[in-house]
């Protein structure tokens, strides 16, 4: 079996293609996406910003003399905070779903970013031990923060894609990124540089600059697990 080796120009000129051949669907996904979340964050948020001038007087009559009123405003708060976390989870979740299937030549509509609840909680399980894996090493020192990142970092692409538990996902991120992450490094190293162009660029250029930098991504995760590479081959 050949040496696989992950390179930054391979890798930027594939998804580059790709971006090309769906430039305006992926940028109008990002945009639901963000759009999406904002909506559901802001009703979470909404309360907080009577606080801001000029409404800080308002604020602080309503809420600040009425301490009950103050307990419900942080309750509601709280569960909106985690709603929105959800949220946000599922559209990643089915946002990794769509960059895939257009690696694989597959067709893929708008729906497609709301229409999959199969695998949201094993998902949502991966998802979290992945932050809790890359928050636990940078507490630590950042550097442990970054290899786990790398190490355990396709995670939730091994559950969308194979369909795995949260657990055999870790385990097979740690497997299949075993030797490759220096180079997934410099590669996650160029996604940030695009990503922060994008933000020079008005803040309009990360419309563009976030799914260029997923495909880049993705075409890292299927040269280290082919499409063929199913569940039932005893290779999960």
């Amino acid at each position: 079996m050949p040496v696989l080796y992950l390179t930054v120009s391979d890798s930027f000129r594939t998804a580059l293609e790709l971006f090309k051949k769906n430039t305006q669907f992926l940028i109008w996904v990002t945009l639901i996406a963000w759009a999406t979340y904002g909506i559901i964050d802001a009703l979470g948020n909404f309360i907080g910003i009577l606080d801001w001038f000029p409404y800080s007087s308002l604020y602080n009559t309503v809420f600040h003399t009425n301490p009950m009123l103050l307990r419900a405003v942080g309750i509601y708060s709280s569960v909106a905070s985690f709603m929105a976390f959800f949220v946000w989870s599922f559209l990643t979740m089915n946002q990794i779903k769509i960059y895939l299937r257009i690696y694989d030549g597959q067709v893929v509509t708008y729906t497609d970013l709301f229409s999959d609840l199969n695998r949201f909680v094993n998902f949502l399980v991966g998802y979290v031990l992945l932050l809790l894996i890359i928050v636990g090493g940078c507490i630590l020192l950042i550097f442990p923060g970054v290899i786990w990142g790398l190490k355990y970092g396709f995670t939730p692409y091994l559950i969308v894609d194979k369909g795995i538990a949260p657990m055999s996902a870790l385990r097979k991120s740690a497997e299949i990124t075993a030797g490759h992450k220096g180079e997934l490094f410099l590669i996650f190293l160029t996604i940030v540089g695009i990503r922060v162009v994008g933000l020079l660029v008005f803040c309009v250029g990360l419309l563009a600059a976030y799914p260029l930098g997923d495909m880049m991504w993705v075409d890292c995760y299927r040269k280290l697990v082919p499409v063929e590479m199913a569940k039932e081959d005893g290779d999960f």
